[in-house]
């Protein structure tokens, strides 16, 4: 599977990845859409939800590696 797979997968099941960069060590998250044009015109890469309120994204050409987080490690939220 090639990291674009690994990534449209993640982003219609919601299952969060680990995502090796080449300079900016890895990104855990969620991805949630394509960034065709917003930070870089030249570039295409996948925004991931890194957090409740922050998100960052990720472009294809600095990926180094992707790993599926298994279920049974996600972060599962306290009912309150």
């Amino acid at each position: 599977m090639s990291f674009i797979d690994l990534l449209d997968d993640a982003m219609y099941s919601g299952r969060k990845l680990t995502v090796r960069t080449q300079e900016r060590g890895e990104i855990v998250g969620i991805p949630y859409c394509v960034d065709e044009f917003d930070s870089d015109p030249e570039r295409l890469g996948y925004c991931l939800f890194t957090g409740e309120h922050e998100q960052d994204t990720v472009f294809l050409d600095e990926i180094v590696d992707v790993v599926v987080i298994p279920k049974a490690d996600e972060f599962k939220r306290a009912a309150v």
